[in-house]
């Protein structure tokens, strides 16, 4: 994932065919270089309901162990997948 952070959305359409997977990328890139934003996710999840530690890490477009692909994957410090969004 680029670390370029002078990227907005103006430029999408021109970068993909898929409105949504910008809207990934995008997320992706900002959940990536902010740990702040990490544990926000975390802290709304767990408020949810939903059981998940630490967030070190997040992947976007990855591939699951079926072969789908996945918009967000955020994993803990071993490398676990622990969110899919």
């Amino acid at each position: 994932m680029s670390t370029d952070t002078t990227r907005s959305g103006h430029d999408a359409p021109g970068r993909t065919d898929q409105t949504d997977d910008a809207a990934v990328e995008a997320l992706g890139q900002i959940l990536s270089l902010s740990e702040a934003a990490r544990r926000a996710l975390a802290s709304t999840l767990r408020e949810g309901g939903t059981a998940v530690g630490p967030l070190v890490g997040v992947r976007s477009q990855d591939i699951g162990v079926g072969g789908e692909r996945l918009g967000l994957a955020g994993y803990d410090n071993d490398v676990v997948v622990r969110v899919l969004i």
